[in-house]
């Protein structure tokens, strides 16, 4: 068997010219068009993308983000039949990073903005810090 450490690209040849190439410069700057945000829950880990955050203070914390209807129905069933408490707060934003510490309690949390064709939605998170 051959041996071949080149990073390679497939595509069909119905795509071949109609892509933009993706040079380091071209990456960077669809990394600085969002903010990907983590809500690291006690059943699971949510990344989406950042739609909205209001930090009133160092133990109120109020996020919305872009994820998929599965996940957002997921937060809000557990946090209406047990309660739900999120250990860490990620947010990136191209190469920066950062990380609010909890434990937080999730006080509230809703579905918004629903996208039924893509099947994504805004889900809203209320947290203090305990």
């Amino acid at each position: 068997m051959i041996q071949d450490d080149t990073d390679r690209l497939i595509m069909s040849d119905s795509l071949v010219g109609m892509l933009p190439s993706l040079d380091q410069e071209t990456i960077s700057a669809a990394e600085e068009s969002f903010v990907v945000a983590a809500l690291d829950f006690d059943f699971d880990l949510i990344v989406g993308s950042l739609s909205g955050i209001s930090i009133e203070n160092t133990a109120s914390t109020k996020i919305d983000i872009q994820v998929s209807l599965n996940e957002a129905y997921s937060v809000v069933k557990n946090f209406s039949t047990s309660g739900l408490s999120c250990r860490v707060l990620y947010l990136r934003f191209g190469n920066d990073e950062f990380c609010m510490e909890g434990p937080f309690q999730v006080i509230s949390s809703k579905i918004m903005e629903l996208d039924r064709q893509n099947k994504m939605c805004v889900l809203g998170v209320d947290l203090i810090k305990v």
